[in-house]
């Protein structure tokens, strides 16, 4: 037989075999989701970016539960929180073009914010490395009611001019903080003369075809495709009331083809935007020696071996998480309409599915014993987050540790406490209830 047979039939059988995988990781994924496929139900859309190209795309639940209209990879959902990577794209574009830089000191662009001993410059706003307080923080302690009280992003400014003193050196440390990308928001508009929304139109959406991303500016604005925020309670389904007009933190809306793009564009895919990549993804040095896991908007973190960059995002009546591996063209966006769907694990359900496996280490062994009541009983009480006004309760119940956030309906046990020595109990809890600093009542 020629050489040309055996190429073909070579050719032929590695398609076939990628198909048959393809097939099978797909079949994977849907039994993952399957229990998000609720009848009446808002829900979710999915999509999973491989080598520039979407490979698996799903929508499950209702857009609008009123009109009984589906979700779909164009509907228009919250980004949350990952919409602060696209406020400091819109300061790279402004770096670029020399109006901005890095080291400037905001004062320059915001004369309202206080001087203090050290000088808070645009790259600590931009790595949440500024001492500026959380402005959902301030307006907790004050008693703000998020449900009949209207704030926006001069509400923000005026806060953060308030703080007399800052809660770090700028630039020591990390202390995520909305109230910076809110700042940085505002720095942009004075610079450029435009809204948030029309400079990042010009700059960034239309330049890489992103037709039905936008940023939210204001309230009544008529999106087409919107999915609608829920939150299910004992009753059924509510929608959840928008009185802020508070932006450059959040409070943006995309669709899975278009987040596809700003994945491929993180990934490196994108020679025009290239410089956005390595902007967006540079880590700074703190004083102490270490990089700092926050870059400019996105996370930049290690999972198996590999370089991931990532942001998820919690919003009334949802969630979103984008994470990406640039070495491996791979990358996940997910985004809800469903308040208690939760993003974030099951995107690293779905990478394990793509990753190799690793072998387990074997950890040397140590002292074990049951933890006794009177050792959990330590934890028990009022938490909040130090960075916003979530807050959290941790109570006892039968020799069980059970978390309870403050929009749970019912408290959840948080698991594999039973044999674990005492250090190790103490970090698995403080893990489990993040950064949280208790309070009392």
């Amino acid at each position: 037989m020629s050489k040309s047979f055996y190429l073909i039939t070579f050719f032929t059988f590695l398609f076939v075999t990628q198909l048959i995988k393809a097939q099978n990781v797909s079949s994977e994924i849907d039994s993952l989701l399957q229990k998000y496929e609720q009848p009446n139900s808002p829900g979710l859309g999915i999509g999973i970016i491989k080598n520039g190209e979407i490979i698996y795309s799903k929508s499950i639940g209702y857009t609008t539960l009123e009109y009984n209209i589906k979700n779909s990879d164009s509907t228009v959902f919250s980004l949350a929180s990952i919409a602060k990577q696209f406020t400091a794209a819109c300061a790279w574009v402004l770096i670029k073009e020399n109006k901005l830089s890095l080291d400037d000191d905001i004062r320059k662009y915001l004369p309202e914010i206080k001087a203090h001993s050290q000088d808070i410059k645009v790259r600590h706003l931009l790595n949440h490395t500024s001492g500026l307080s959380n402005y959902h923080s301030l307006m907790y302690l004050s008693g703000f009611d998020y449900d009949k009280e209207y704030y926006d992003n001069s509400t923000v400014l005026k806060l953060a001019a308030k703080q007399a003193k800052l809660n770090n050196i700028p630039g020591e440390k990390v202390v995520y903080a909305n109230t910076n990308y809110t700042l940085l928001s505002i720095i942009i508009e004075r610079i450029s003369g435009m809204n948030l929304h029309e400079f990042a139109k010009e700059k960034l959406f239309i330049p890489l075809e992103m037709h039905n991303t936008l940023v939210r500016i204001e309230n009544n604005t008529i999106i087409k495709n919107k999915a609608v925020g829920y939150r299910k309670t004992k009753d059924g389904f509510i929608q959840l009331p928008r009185i802020q007009t508070s932006y450059g933190a959040g409070s943006m809306g995309s669709t899975v083809k278009d987040m596809a793009v700003w994945i491929n564009m993180l990934n490196g895919d994108n020679p025009k935007f290239i410089g956005l990549s390595h902007f967006l993804t540079t880590l700074e040095t703190l004083p102490s020696g270490e990089k700092a896991k926050y870059a400019r908007g996105v996370m930049v973190d290690d999972y198996k071996g590999f370089t991931t960059i990532s942001h998820s995002g919690y919003s009334w009546g949802g969630q979103s998480q984008l994470i990406t591996i640039p070495e491996k063209k791979l990358g996940i966006i997910i985004m809800t309409n469903l308040e208690s769907i939760n993003p974030t694990p099951i995107s690293y359900e779905i990478l394990d599915l793509f990753l190799p496996k690793t072998k387990a280490i074997k950890e040397k062994s140590s002292k074990k014993y049951i933890a006794k009541s009177k050792d959990l009983k330590s934890f028990v009480g009022q938490y909040k987050e130090v960075n916003s006004d979530m807050k959290m309760e941790i109570l006892l119940e039968n020799d069980t540790l059970k978390s309870k956030g403050a929009r749970a309906n019912k408290p959840t046990a948080l698991e594999g406490f039973e044999k674990i020595n005492s250090t190790e109990l103490i970090v698995k809890v403080l893990s489990m209830i993040l950064r949280k600093t208790k309070i009392t009542i």
